[in-house]
């Protein structure tokens, strides 16, 4: 039998139109005509996040696809309608969870399967529940911080706001300018005399070097002053302080009678006449030396020159005022 043209396009035509409608079903989510799958719902007060064709997932395996979201005018209830895929026993007493499916904040219905051996049949209802999402875990973890930061934060502003902190941070400032000064000073002094501070340190250094290498010599020192203050605290002081007092006293009494006028010194220190004439009789023969100095020809008769030594008399009367 012949097959025209026209047959075999309309054959092809409903081939793909076939393919494409299992292929829309299959990518939506609906399954296919060759699977085994049975449609569930569960009721939500919130499916924010849930869109068509997100997973239906069991221990993180994909078992089936959310089918149909819709909303209840009457009393805002959300619908969620997901088919099973797979070929699995799902007790009526599970749970439809919603969570997030990852990090960006997909979200899939979690199937967590309860006890019994009722099973769940195409068409019924399981219960709903909806797992914190990661920000809602965060946001649980922050409030608490949050709330402290802004008591403090409170705290803080109201501290601020006091004139005496705002006088002591005043204050603190200039501190911390002076002590700037200060350190930047130092820093020019040290700069300055930089030099000398070296050698001051070489020198220290070198002291301490010489300490080191005559250090047996220092100890040999000290223990020459410890024997001689040993020898010194051996000798007998009180004998040595009483002739000292003793000496003392003669000395006194020798004074005493000098001061009086007793003996020889005494009379010397006391007659003033007998000092006037020990003063002349020195005044004297100091003129009788200065002019034999000057005129030995008056007082050394040379032979043959008694011419000289009569002009030496006359020149020697002259000078003396005589």
């Amino acid at each position: 039998m012949k097959i025209n043209n026209e047959t075999k396009i309309g054959i092809l035509t409903t081939i793909s139109i076939a393919f494409l409608v299992l292929g829309y079903n299959y990518l939506s989510g609906k399954g296919s005509f060759f699977s085994r799958n049975i449609t569930l719902h569960s009721i939500y007060t919130n499916a924010s996040g849930l869109a068509k064709a997100n997973p239906v997932l069991l221990n993180g395996f994909k078992v089936g696809s959310i089918t149909e979201i819709n909303i209840d005018n009457k009393t805002l209830a959300i619908r969620v309608d997901f088919d099973i895929t797979e070929d699995i026993k799902i007790p009526k007493s599970s749970v439809a969870r919603i969570i997030s499916s990852d990090l960006f904040g997909s979200k899939a219905i979690e199937l967590q399967l309860g006890a019994g051996t009722d099973l769940a049949k195409d068409g019924d209802e399981l219960r709903s529940d909806m797992a914190a999402s990661i920000t809602d875990a965060i946001n649980s973890k922050l409030d608490p911080i949050s709330i402290k930061i802004n008591s403090v934060l409170g705290s803080l502003d109201t501290l601020l706001k006091n004139k005496e902190i705002d006088a002591a941070i005043a204050n603190l400032s200039a501190s911390l300018r002076s002590f700037r000064q200060t350190t930047d000073n130092l820093n020019s002094l040290i700069s300055e005399n930089k030099p000398r501070i070296a050698s001051i340190i070489s020198s220290t250094e070198s002291i301490a070097t010489n300490l080191k290498n005559n250090n047996q010599k220092i100890n040999s020192i000290v223990d020459n002053l410890e024997k001689t203050s040993q020898n010194l605290a051996a000798l007998n002081l009180k004998e040595t302080v009483d002739r000292a007092n003793a000496a003392m006293g003669t000395l006194g009494s020798m004074l005493d009678k000098i001061n009086k006028g007793e003996g020889t010194l005494g009379q010397l220190v006391n007659d003033k006449s007998l000092y006037d004439s020990l003063t002349k009789t020195a005044q004297d023969l100091d003129a009788v030396i200065k002019d034999l100095n000057k005129f030995p020809a008056k007082y050394i008769p040379i032979p043959f020159t008694k011419g000289q030594r009569k002009k030496a008399m006359e020149a020697s009367d002259k000078a003396n005022g005589n």
